[in-house]
Parts: C-alpha cells; sequence; structure tokens
C-alpha cells in the first residue's frame, strides 16, 4: 500500500519548487517515510531561455520514492535509465539551454546523477531535442540523449524521431 503527499510553491513565475514524501510500507507494516523535492529556476536572455534544476527522490531501508503516475522521462532523462528509483535514491543536477531558430525549437539538457544516501557518482548524461513545427498542426521531434555510466547501468546512447499531430 502506497500513499502520496505532495505539496507545490510557484514564486514569481521564474522559481519552481515542490516537496513530497511518501509513505510506503514495509511487509511487516512498518512504514518508510521517503522524501522528494525539486526546484527549478528559469531565466531567459534575450531569446535564449536558461535552467538550473535539482531533483531528489529519497529512498530508505533499501527502497526508492515512488509515486503512482509518475513521469520519469521527462524529468530524470531520455535514455529511461531511472525508471524505479533505485534503492539509494537519486539526486538529480541538471542545467538546460533553449532557443529558437525560425521555426524550429532546439534545446539541450546536461544532467548529473547521483545517489542520494551515499553520494556515489552514477553518470552524466547529455540530451538534444530538436522540434520543427510544419504546420500550426504537424511538428517533428529528434530526440538524441548519451548517457555515461559510473556506477549505475551501462553507457547507452538513444535518438528517437517523433511526428506529433495536433487534432
Amino acid at each position: 500500500m502506497k500513499k502520496t503527499t505532495i505539496a507545490a510553491t510557484v514564486c514569481s513565475g521564474v522559481l519552481t519548487g515542490l516537496l513530497g514524501a511518501s509513505a510506503q510500507y514495509n511487509a511487516d507494516g512498518s512504514a518508510l517515510h521517503l522524501d522528494y523535492c525539486m526546484a527549478d529556476v528559469r531565466s531567459k536572455i534575450v531569446a535564449v531561455g536558461l535552467s538550473a534544476s535539482i531533483e531528489v527522490l529519497g529512498a530508505g531501508d533499501g527502497v526508492g520514492f515512488a509515486t503512482p503516475m509518475a513521469t520519469r522521462h521527462k524529468f530524470q532523462g531520455w535514455p529511461d535509465m531511472f525508471m524505479e528509483t533505485p534503492g539509494d535514491g537519486t539526486e538529480d543536477i541538471y542545467l538546460g539551454v533553449v532557443g529558437k531558430i525560425g521555426r524550429a525549437t532546439l534545446k539541450a539538457i546536461y544532467h548529473d546523477f547521483s545517489a542520494d544516501d551515499t553520494h556515489a557518482d552514477w553518470g552524466s548524461e547529455l540530451d538534444f531535442i530538436a522540434t520543427w513545427a510544419a504546420t500550426e498542426d504537424l511538428t517533428t521531434q529528434r530526440h538524441y540523449a548519451d548517457f555515461h555510466a559510473d556506477k549505475w547501468k551501462v553507457n547507452t546512447k538513444k535518438f528517437r524521431a517523433t511526428l506529433p499531430l495536433k487534432l
């Protein structure tokens, strides 16, 4: 049985924070109290957007923080190396830059992953996405992700192409 409590705070449209706690239970019924926090700072200089973020998914007794409907693909890197929170928790520090050239939007994100409990260095990742609006209803996207493993999983590169259509 899982119980999740989440509270959100938004300040001035620039700083976003999210704090939460998840009470998960061991087989013997004793509770594990696992923390979650996220902070995100964004700024725009001329036509370039910059962001710096940290997301921490805590752990306890070898169990990582979990939410029932999480979308980790968006926040914890595109190669999906952290679809389940490891038993040491996860700390993800990431920096992003985004800009437009004509009808194309280009974005790059750098992630530095480590364990929340032991601070073991799990690796880093560089993500790129290019989105081009062919028409108002049709866009095309190209995603490229390169995860460099240290003490978690293996080196992984992924490329994905999508063709979203608004109906």
